[in-house]
């Protein structure tokens, strides 16, 4: 329902059509996640969930669990970020999967409940916990938001299952009140406690404090090391409307021993320029929102650049939401520094280096800052592609996604019509379900591993399964599977898995 629904959205519909399309949608998208939420909690209570420990990166999963709501956020304009501190490991031991899950929970329960403002990642070091083991280190992650917050005797009432604080939250925003009851459970398996402060009117803050183990230490340097240090002592104006995102922003920038002068506004960013080049201290650059009350930050950027004595650079921080026609409209005539939001590490530090005119990290410099609008589908080139699935609705669904997308798609009916395909002509990639009659997604791809160790080469294979559970995706891998998508198929997600799996090809 959801890839057809999704497929019915991207052709020609009146106004009318695309609203009931829309709500198709939303309700079964909301549907599956109540499904899923279900399946997780009686895993949980079956004592039948296990947890993984293997190594990740934090940063990654905070930005990316960011990245992944930015849509949703700016739709509502609201402002997201993940903040992740400088002085945590790089790579910590844990589980990824279900540390994911509780933020997302989180996230999702912040955006719901928050109509103006932003909402907020922070991971940091509880220096205040004692570590639980030797090496371990306490690491307190928080949830925060400019929402609705919550009256202090329904607070008891919110980690409780399917339970919301009163009946018209649950008309207004929807939900089982399952999610918090299994933010609960996941952070006490992984000997946690989730906590939760908040005042009416004053947004909340969910946090939790967890030991994890630091990871191997990597071998390579950081290859941004270099860079960070010649930003030392830069002086930067920072305008942004949001006071939770501006103080944030602030920290980041002075983990990175960047001075940051704060404003909420063009008007006083611009006036502060003037005033310290006046007075023989000007600033090596500003760093705007391109939305701002009063002068916006195009404005800004523009009144700076046509200033006759020494220019201040201007880096301006912008949505693919609210920007897509001013970039087109100003980007190339003022030729500024662009940094899309959410805002990443990473992305900030070589828009920094290249506004101060010092060396870049990777790529020593040579690619230009730029924004990418698109999705993974628009990064693949047209490819032949086999997708083997024995029920005719989902075989629909797929060929037309991937046909849309400028692919050639090849259909068998099971495994043993796989492996002859597969043996009849070239394909670039797979797409194997899992559970066919005949013979079985993990015996075709066995069978498909043995021919090719006589005749050499590797065809990418991904499998397409319904099951989420714990494990599977290490079977999916032990049987030969490059990687997994689980159904039911969404575009976005399944265009992704398929671009990351070709460039592992590459390398």
């Amino acid at each position: 329902m959801i890839g057809m629904t999704q497929l019915l959205l991207s052709t020609t519909l009146s106004k009318e059509q695309t609203e009931y399309a829309e709500t198709v949608y939303s309700s079964a998208e909301t549907l599956l996640h109540i499904i899923n939420d279900i399946l997780d909690f009686s895993k949980i209570e079956a004592g039948k969930l296990e947890l993984e420990s293997i190594e990740f990166r934090l940063r990654d999963l905070a930005e990316d669990t960011a990245e992944m709501f930015a849509q949703v956020a700016h739709a509502k304009r609201l402002d997201i970020l993940a903040y992740v501190a400088l002085d945590l490991p790089r790579v910590v031991v844990g589980d990824p999967t279900r540390l994911r899950q509780v933020i997302t929970n989180l996230v999702g329960n912040a955006l719901k409940f928050t109509a103006k403002g932003s909402v907020c990642i922070k991971i940091t070091r509880a220096n205040d916990v004692a570590a639980s083991g030797a090496g371990m280190i306490p690491i307190r992650v928080e949830v925060a938001d400019t929402g609705i917050g919550i009256a202090k005797e329904a607070q008891a009432r919110l980690f409780k299952s399917f339970t919301q604080l009163d009946g018209s939250y649950t008309r207004q925003y929807g939900g089982t009140g399952l999610g918090l009851a299994i933010c609960k459970q996941l952070v006490e398996m992984m000997h946690g406690v989730v906590q939760v402060e908040s005042e009416p009117g004053r947004g909340s803050s969910f946090q939790f404090v967890l030991a994890l183990a630091p990871g191997r230490p990597e071998t390579d340097a950081d290859p941004w090391a270099e860079t960070m240090a010649a930003l030392r002592g830069k002086r930067v104006v920072l305008a942004v409307r949001e006071p939770a995102c501006r103080q944030l922003l602030a920290t980041i920038l002075a983990e990175l021993d960047v001075t940051a002068h704060t404003v909420e506004n063009g008007d006083q960013a611009l006036a502060l320029c003037n005033g310290e080049r006046q007075a023989g201290r000007a600033f090596d650059g500003v760093l705007a929102e391109a939305e701002l009350e009063g002068l916006d930050g195009w404005s800004l950027a523009r009144e700076l650049k046509q200033q006759e004595e020494e220019k201040t650079p201007v880096a301006l921080m912008l949505t693919a939401v609210d920007q897509r026609e001013s970039v087109g409209e100003w980007g190339a005539d003022l030729g500024e520094y662009l940094l899309p939001k959410p805002i990443k590490l990473e992305r900030l530090i070589r828009v920094l280096a290249k506004m101060f005119g010092v060396s870049v990290g990777p790529d020593g410099g040579s690619r230009q800052v730029s924004i990418s609008w698109g999705e993974g589908e628009d990064t693949l080139p047209p490819l032949t592609i086999l997708v083997a699935e024995d029920n005719p609705v989902n075989q629909r669904l797929a060929v037309r996604m991937l046909e849309k997308k400028g692919h050639t798609v090849r259909v068998a009916n099971n495994g043993k019509e796989a492996v002859a395909a597969f043996e009849r002509e070239p394909f670039d990639l797979i797409l194997m379900d899992i559970q066919m009659p005949e013979m079985d997604g993990f015996a075709a791809t066995g069978l498909i591993r043995s021919l090719e160790k006589n005749h050499g080469g590797h065809m990418p294979i991904i499998a397409l399964t319904a099951h989420a559970m714990q494990g599977y995706k290490e079977q999916c891998l032990a049987a030969g599977m490059d990687d997994y998508c689980v159904k039911p198929i969404q575009a976005k997600n399944l265009f992704q898995t398929m671009a990351e799996v070709l460039q592992k090809q590459r390398r």
